[in-house]
């Protein structure tokens, strides 16, 4: 009997040992490509290079930063920092007082930005990946010796193989404003973080940009934080730490146009630098030119020169202190940019556009959206909401401001439309042209959609219905009277609830399903009311 026993224990001891260090890695997660997108993106590229355009076309700068809230710009009411320079972006044309990302996250916020089409109609609901539990022994030890929270793992029954996590990112059938702008004859230059995928497919310079300066990653060093000229704080949560302990390896490593290269110049003052050199270099050619500049600030670590922060040496938080520090220091970038357009004489034909790719991270304790509720990594309107300027000298008059709900979406139609390039006509586009006021008259009642896996989210007509897949919850609000987000009106409105959930099925029916598993879920605290969101 004791044999019998200790058989059977053996054997299922060896069951459990053989189901811990099983390979996870399937072929479910091959990531194919629509071969007629394709064939449509190649006929409408090889169609720009036969267009007849103007020589008047305008030059497009394209400002974006990183996690940067409405409320940390003067112009947007910050009592905290004051951004002359990015101000006038919006003094010298119109400011956007609702102005939405699709998505609450960096990467899937700039695959939106950079198509003009929801990022979920193909597949890019949560952020490229490079590395997963491999085994369910590697993610149970994972889940209980390493303190993760707010973030936790996601048990995934399958994950990628090394080649399709290659794949993930901006698939090659998308156009991007690179590769339309490049097709019409504009220069394309992109200067920051990239974070659209890791692979060769979509390395920036395969993707319509001439030359590329900047970093692969989510985030990267700004500086060596050992300098005595430099203030650094360090967060105490799982992902700040991984972010210091990656310093500039890998994809974090700071290149140009592939070449991994030193840099030892802050961040946020080397793109200035490089920006500038970019403007220089276009306008002595007769050519208009794009140029991107994402920006990594004001995104942790959060690092900043003492030159700045002394600026702020009345803010005892020194969290805080670092992040005004960090946005002075932006500003002043801006500046350089700005300034680098009057220097080469190309000021008064360049459309230049400024925003940021999410809300503000209220999770790191140094900034807030008030009176907006909620920040990154939530639907709520401070996760969403974003900063939007825009000026066109001649074109756009200065001192506007629009109340109208706009998108990031809308940035790919305004441009193309601005260098008289037509729009691909063999895929949906959901953005509009800004400079049309019979479109903008339109938009007021046009659905705004966002997808992160299970967060489902519709704007229409003053209402915002969020829905989230994971703990069953749902918010109702009125926009029009509570932008504030104070008063869910779910149970009391439930004829408006089915009406907004049938519009976001229908519209979801569109979408394709996420191409890759995502790694962690984030439980969002908003003073106590927990929101669950998959990154």
């Amino acid at each position: 009997m004791k044999k019998s026993l200790l058989l059977a224990l053996s054997a299922l001891i060896a069951v459990l040992i053989v189901w811990s260090i099983r390979p996870l890695k399937s072929r479910e997660w091959d990531i194919e490509f629509d071969p007629d997108l394709q064939s449509g993106k190649d006929l409408y590229l090889d169609s720009l290079a036969d267009l007849s355009l103007g020589l008047s076309r305008p030059n497009i700068v394209v400002i974006l930063t990183d996690d940067l809230g409405l409320t940390d710009i003067s112009l947007y009411g910050s009592p905290y920092v004051k951004t002359p320079n990015i101000d006038s972006i919006g003094q010298d044309g119109i400011t956007y007082n609702r102005a939405y990302a699709t998505s609450t996250i960096c990467s899937p916020s700039r695959a939106g930005l950079l198509t003009g089409r929801y990022q979920n109609r193909y597949g890019f609901d949560s952020q490229p990946m490079t590395r997963y539990a491999g085994s369910k022994l590697e993610y149970l030890g994972f889940k209980y010796l390493v303190d993760t929270k707010p973030m936790y793992l996601v048990e995934n029954e399958s994950i990628p193989f090394p080649d399709q996590i290659e794949m993930q990112g901006m698939p090659p059938t998308e156009i991007l404003l690179s590769e339309a702008l490049s097709a019409a004859g504009y220069r394309c230059d992109i200067v920051g973080k990239w974070h659209l995928g890791y692979g060769e497919l979509q390395h920036p310079n395969n993707r319509g940009f001439d030359s590329y300066y900047g970093f692969l990653e989510a985030f990267s060093y700004f500086i060596d934080p050992e300098l005595p000229t430099v203030e650094s704080w360090q967060f105490d949560e799982f992902s700040e730490k991984h972010i210091w302990r990656q310093e500039r390896d890998g994809y974090s490593a700071i290149q140009r146009n592939g070449e991994i290269v030193e840099e030892d110049v802050h961040l946020t003052d080397a793109f200035a630098r490089e920006a500038s050199a970019r403007i220089h270099d276009a306008a002595s050619v007769d050519e208009p030119f794009f140029l991107y500049v994402p920006f990594s600030a004001p995104h942790t670590p959060f690092q900043a020169l003492t030159e700045y922060t002394s600026q702020f040496s009345h803010v005892e938080d020194p969290r805080k202190r670092i992040y005004y520090a960090m946005i002075a220091q932006l500003d002043d970038a801006v500046g350089r940019i700005l300034t680098s357009l009057e220097a080469a004489g190309v000021a008064d034909n360049t459309l230049v556009i400024f925003s940021s790719d999410n809300g503000g991270a209220t999770y790191t304790m140094a900034t807030g959206n008030d009176p907006l509720k909620g920040g990154k990594m939530s639907h709520f309107e401070g996760g969403i909401s974003v900063p939007l300027m825009i000026k066109w000298p001649g074109v756009i008059e200065g001192g506007r401001f629009e109340d109208k709900p706009v998108i990031q979406l809308d940035l790919f139609n305004t441009i193309l439309a601005s260098a008289d390039v037509p729009l691909p006509s063999d895929r949906v586009m959901d953005g509009i042209n800004l400079m049309d006021p019979t479109a903008m008259e339109e938009s007021t009642n046009r659905p705004l959609y966002w997808r992160s896996e299970y967060n489902h989210i519709i704007q229409y007509d003053d209402w915002k219905l969020m829905m989230n897949g994971k703990d069953g919850r749902i918010w109702l609000y009125n926009l029009r009277e509570d932008r504030e987000e104070n008063m869910n009106l779910a149970e009391e409105e439930p004829e408006i609830v089915e009406q907004l959930k049938s519009m976001f099925l229908d519209w979801n029916d569109g979408m394709a399903e996420p191409a890759w598993p995502r790694v962690m879920d984030y439980l969002y605290d908003e003073k106590g009311e927990g929101y669950w969101f998959a990154t």
